[in-house]
């Protein structure tokens, strides 16, 4: 299947990316903003399309050009598809604030009726996904969420501006990724409403910084639900962004030796030991929801972690002298090198027990 993403550098594009990236059975084509600018590389992808997802869109700014801007890229879309002959399943990522009198609300409305009236006349299925709140890992502050607005406040030291009563809706971005692909395959039509978590802006805000505060003193905190779990990891992408690790970990010293804390957690999870000889490495991996930590407790070595579709590395040198430890991002590829001149014992730690018949391990090359 080929599969036509725009928006695709976007917060929920680039998540969309993400989920699709280990199903091999789907060819991915990104249009981010220049690309779908350009007629010809968005007929190109829309000739042979089997499904499309049209996430470009505007959602800050002046109003007159956001209502203009969102029916515009609707419009350029259809073109396309009517120039090039193609008939492909759509998908459209519309908002909840449909319901609401404001350039969004309307652009947004207006849009998704108009694919739907012309997917009626051409004989193609179109869905048209009326979304709440969405959140999740590498939101922009101030732009894509509350969440991330509050998770960069608490990566920075800042103290967040709370409307503690207002209600919410929230989405993990990731669920979303999964019910665009339960509708692709379905091939889905109509307008369908999402269900979210609901709940306070306080209270997502608390949630948040309880998570924090507890992290920030080497206490891993209980994530009793995937949301929590969501939020965390969330939370999580913001401090790796801002400088949090690598954690040092307090070393309690007497006559004997050294004791280290390796992981303090109030719910459980596995732990095991690897020995790698010089000059192999470990990992090449990445995970979408678990989180895993390394701690090198012997030996010298190198953290290597990228976030996927980037061509940045950060790498981290480590050592059993001064041991530190590093939890792993969701959706970044990550590995341990020995590069000392002994063996190298590390320390995983997962929030999780291993299922091999879901493991959340997806292979990806640093």
């Amino acid at each position: 299947m080929k599969l036509v993403i725009t928006g695709a550098d976007g917060f929920l594009g680039w998540h969309l990316r993400c989920y699709f990236f280990s199903h091999a059975e789907i060819d991915v084509v990104s249009l981010g903003r220049d690309d779908f600018a350009d007629i010809s590389k968005r007929e190109a992808a829309v000739a042979s399309a089997d499904a499309i997802v049209h996430l470009a869109g505007m959602n800050r700014g002046d109003d007159q050009e956001l209502y203009e801007t969102n029916k515009r890229l609707m419009e350029e879309l259809l073109a396309a598809c009517e120039t090039t002959q193609a008939k492909p399943h759509i998908i459209f990522s519309s908002s909840t604030h449909v319901a609401r009198d404001t350039a969004y609300g309307k652009s947004k409305r207006e849009a998704g009726e108009r694919l739907l009236a012309w997917a009626a006349a051409q004989g193609t299925p179109a869905c048209v996904l009326i979304l709440p709140n969405i959140f999740g890992e590498d939101a922009q502050p101030q732009y894509n969420s509350a969440v991330a607005t509050f998770c960069y406040d608490l990566a920075t030291g800042k103290e967040s501006v709370v409307n503690v009563a207002a209600a919410v809706t929230l989405i993990h971005a990731q669920d979303v990724a999964r019910l665009i692909h339960e509708a692709i395959s379905a091939r889905a039509a109509g307008e369908q409403r999402v269900a979210g978590t609901d709940t306070t802006i306080g209270t997502v805000h608390a949630k948040l910084k309880d998570f924090f505060e507890q992290y920030s003193h080497d206490l891993f905190p209980l994530l009793a639900t995937p949301f929590d779990l969501a939020l965390f990891n969330t939370l999580r992408s913001a401090l790796y962004a801002h400088g949090f690790y690598p954690r040092p970990l307090a070393a309690r010293s007497d006559d004997r030796g050294q004791l280290f804390e390796a992981v303090k957690q109030r719910g459980g999870g596995q732990m095991f030991f690897s020995h790698t000889k010089l000059g192999f490495t470990r990992g090449n991996h990445y995970h979408g929801r678990k989180i895993e930590r390394f701690c090198v407790i012997a030996g010298t070595g190198e953290i290597a972690i990228r976030k996927l579709f980037s061509d940045t590395v950060d790498r981290f040198v480590v050592s059993g002298d001064a041991p530190v430890f590093i939890d792993m991002p969701t959706f970044y590829s990550h590995t341990v090198t020995n590069t000392g001149t002994e063996d190298l014992i590390t320390l995983f730690w997962c929030n999780e027990l291993f299922d091999p018949a879901d493991p959340d391990t997806f292979p990806d090359s640093i």
